[in-house]
């Protein structure tokens, strides 16, 4: 489908005008001619004559062109497909068809009588036949959808008047991406399986010599974890990879021991609790480093030295320190939900205007008190202290929770298991109405842009127009 992201330069083509005129007033006089016959001397014999040649018309002709050309350029041309035909649409997740379809068996069977087509929601929307769906097993070499990624790709790939209607389940671990804006035409329904799913969610040595097994009982409303200690011999019949690894952590604060107290006292905690196998070392020496470290907490206001490596670096951020009233908020998004501590000193940050930096605590206001950047060594800046005057943290129950997401990422709550059989809620999942200017946006990024064409052609166009007009004054000098 041919159309311009700026329609309203389309005008521009009525200056066509201005060459038509200039043409049509600039017409060559016809010249009066001296003859020797003094018979042909009357006044009735002085004849003029005027015309409009051949190629005078075709240099009209290819100045209007130009001139169409260019307003077309400035209208920003581009070519969209449209992939959508008939009806509408009807999507089911390609590895969930049968369950979907017995859901929704009389809407699906209405909407396809009605001469909808049924395409897969996955990535490529394959159109198919229903019933060959039906009838094909499950891909396993396909992970979990990302509804709300392919809800993008459906807004950016389909007409925006087209009725789409998409049949779900509503597991939680089908929604991994940023809720998605649409402009779409979109009717979501979902529905809650009944199933529910056991699984081994972790396994690891513990510093006891035996292996800590993390059980997981998944249902629509929630996840229960129990936990069992169980000999190594027991091992071939866990089915998941098993960490064996010991962690290396070291603390350095040569200026704030108080402050390498309070963390020392949060990594024994976090040991304790979970056997895990982790060597702390504190020390004020920088010659007494460890060489594999796997956590630096640098916790003195002295830059690292260049020769000191780890593969996780904590450190305390230097600037201008204020005092605020707020909280430390941690968790999934660092909402209020998640741990929270009064926050009384602050060094104000800069990492939330830069790319690449994620924000692992926030303040109540938003802004970043603990900033990740990631590369050869994972570099955690803290804007805050691990001090009593400066917040709660160290007094907080949750503040060893917290130490413990940070040195085993992934290992906590917010992990969505392939296994996980939580629901979200039909209302949370609906995606919400772009404005028009977002919708011609989303036509953008699904569009080819030919203004590269056009410009070959005008170019083409004004060499044409610059030989036949350098031609027509050369005949007309020598005429």
């Amino acid at each position: 489908m041919f159309y311009f992201l700026q329609p309203v330069y389309l005008f521009a083509a009525t200056a066509v005008l201005i060459p038509i005129i200039l043409h049509l007033w600039n017409v060559q006089q016809g010249k009066i001619l001296k003859v020797g016959s003094v018979a042909l001397l009357t006044k009735d014999a002085v004849k003029t004559t005027s015309s409009i040649k051949l190629h005078d018309l075709l240099l009209l002709l290819l100045r209007c062109l130009l001139i169409m050309l260019l307003a077309l350029l400035l209208s920003q041309p581009r070519w969209r497909a449209d992939n959508t035909a008939g009806k509408g649409w009807v999507l089911m997740d390609k590895n969930d068809v049968q369950n979907t379809y017995n859901h929704f068996k009389p809407q699906v069977d209405s909407l396809l009588a009605a001469g909808f087509e049924f395409h897969y929601f996955n990535t490529g929307f394959e159109k198919k036949d229903l019933s060959a769906a039906l009838s094909e097993k499950p891909d396993s070499t396909i992970t979990a959808v990302d509804y709300w990624a392919d809800i993008v790709r459906l807004n950016r790939g389909t007409n925006a008047s087209t009725p789409l209607f998409i049949f779900t389940n509503s597991y939680l671990t089908h929604f991994n991406s940023n809720r998605a804006g649409v402009t779409a035409n979109m009717h979501w329904f979902t529905y809650i399986p009944a199933d529910t799913s056991t699984y081994t969610a972790g396994a690891y040595e513990t510093s006891t010599d035996s292996l800590h097994i993390t059980t997981a009982a998944s249902t629509a409303i929630g996840t229960y974890n129990t936990y069992n200690d169980i000999a190594k011999t027991t091992q071939q019949n866990i089915t998941i990879p098993i960490d064996t690894n010991t962690l290396h952590v070291a603390v350095y604060a040569k200026d704030n021991i108080t402050d390498a107290g309070y963390i020392k006292a949060a990594i024994d905690a976090v040991q304790q609790f979970s056997k895990r196998k982790i060597v702390t070392s504190v020390l004020n020496n920088v010659s007494g480093l460890p060489a594999n470290i796997d956590w630096l907490f640098w916790l003195s206001s002295q830059p690292i030295p260049a020769g000191v490596q780890a593969k996780n670096i904590f450190m305390y951020q230097t600037g201008q320190v204020e005092n605020i009233q707020s909280a430390i908020l941690a968790g999934p998004n660092q909402s209020a939900t998640g741990a929270q501590a009064a926050l009384y000193k602050h060094i104000r940050s800069t990492n939330n205007l830069n790319t690449g930096v994620q924000t692992i605590w926030a303040d109540g206001y938003g802004n970043p008190l603990l900033a990740k950047q990631s590369g050869t060594a994972n570099i955690y800046s803290f804007y805050s202290h691990f001090d009593a005057s400066w917040n709660d943290l160290v007094w907080n129950n949750q503040f060893p929770q917290m130490i413990y997401s940070l040195l085993y990422p992934g290992g906590g709550s917010g992990t969505i298991n392939q296994k996980d059989k939580r629901v979200i809620d039909s209302r949370q999942l609906q995606p919400y109405k772009l404005k028009e200017n977002s919708g011609a946006l989303s036509q953008l990024n699904n569009s080819t842009d030919i203004s590269p064409a056009f410009w070959l052609a005008a170019c083409i166009i004004f060499l044409i127009e610059r030989l036949v007009s350098l031609k027509a004054k050369k005949e007309r000098v020598y005429a």
